[in-house]
């Protein structure tokens, strides 16, 4: 990310990237194979960081809309390509709903094809 991060316009801040990892309001959704195999190692395979927002949406409605907003997920290079990243995101909207948000949003740099590609075909 960080290589995507730095042929963006606003560049790789690590600061801010620390900042927003670590504040009081992000939440955490991690990846693990040893919740459904005992015998794999206790590895963090991935993780999903988001919180509960409100975003300016351009509707009906108009105005400040709750959502559950996805500020990074990120897969080791062997967990990818196998349907995790959609579990996480499945996980998050699931979430959403119980908590009454009304969508799951997201920003994703236009440099990253592959992200784009992925979350196209969440639809």
């Amino acid at each position: 990310m960080k290589q995507i991060y730095m042929r963006s316009k606003d560049g790789y801040k690590p600061q801010e990237k620390k900042r927003e990892l670590f504040a009081q309001q992000s939440r955490f959704l991690l990846l693990s194979r040893a919740i459904v195999d005992d015998k794999a190692p206790e590895t963090i395979d991935g993780f999903l960081m988001w919180r509960f927002d409100f975003e300016e949406c351009l509707s009906v409605e108009a105005g400040e809309t709750e959502v559950a907003y996805c500020y990074e997920i990120q897969l080791k290079p062997e967990s990818r390509r196998k349907g995790l990243g959609k579990v996480l995101m499945e996980t998050l909207e699931r979430i959403g709903e119980s908590w009454g948000m009304k969508k799951v949003m997201l920003t994703v740099q236009l440099e990253n094809v592959k992200a784009l590609s992925f979350y196209r075909s969440l639809n």
